[in-house]
């Protein structure tokens, strides 16, 4: 099987930055399907994540603690602030971490999805970009041909004149993917839902220690 996501080291330590780069792709999701727009540097980011198969360390994944600073943010929003937080985001969030529990047990999409993922590489280096239109479509068709294989599904909810683009339709089903990698990642960290339900100060005061480092 070909595992596209590096381990490393101090799990507990990194699971929060992992959480958050599901948080910023889920985010996103919600921008692009009612907006029909999204904040473009995060957006490359959280596709070049999905990119990168060699890295130092979690945060090396997204390109450092910059690169996932609006996960962090939304990761705060939902623990701290029930009024504000968007519980769209949140139904992302956990259909993404459902799907990747699913996938787990698939080392045949597994595998697809890392050849693809390969391929999307070859790609981005031909076209000089993760998010060019023709990266964008091969990591759209690995989601359709793996985790759109699934019985669970994620529904979008937004604009639909947005949501009929194929171009939105594709950047959507890649940060989909994009969010099941770093739920992988996540997982491998220690990630679960009894980490919510016990360690979420831990995952508040990780969050901001975080986040302080950017100041």
């Amino acid at each position: 099987m070909l595992n596209f996501l590096p381990f490393f080291k101090n799990a507990s330590e990194e699971s929060t930055l992992a959480l958050a780069g599901v948080m910023q792709a889920a985010d996103l999701v919600r921008q692009l399907a009612r907006n029909g727009k999204m904040d473009t540097p995060v957006f490359q980011t959280s596709i070049g994540s999905l990119l990168k198969l060699e890295a130092d360390s979690t945060a090396d994944v997204y390109g450092g603690l910059a690169g996932v600073e609006t996960g962090l943010n939304t990761l705060l929003l939902y623990l701290n602030n029930t009024q504000q937080r968007d519980m769209e985001v949140m139904r992302y969030t956990l259909g993404v971490i459902i799907l990747e529990k699913r996938l787990s047990r698939r080392e045949d999409l597994l595998d697809a999805i890392g050849i693809g993922v390969e391929q999307a590489i070859y790609q981005t280096e031909v076209f000089g970009s993760p998010t060019h239109a023709n990266v964008l479509a091969k990591l759209a068709e690995i989601y359709s041909q793996t985790l759109g294989t699934f019985n669970y599904r994620i529904h979008v909810h937004g604009n639909p004149n947005y949501l009929q683009s194929t171009d939105n339709a594709n950047k959507i089903r890649a940060l989909l993917l994009a969010g099941v990698r770093s739920a992988m990642l996540w997982r491998q960290k220690g990630g679960g839902r009894l980490q919510f339900l016990f360690h979420r100060r831990t995952i508040v005061s990780q969050a901001e220690a975080y986040l302080h480092q950017l100041k």
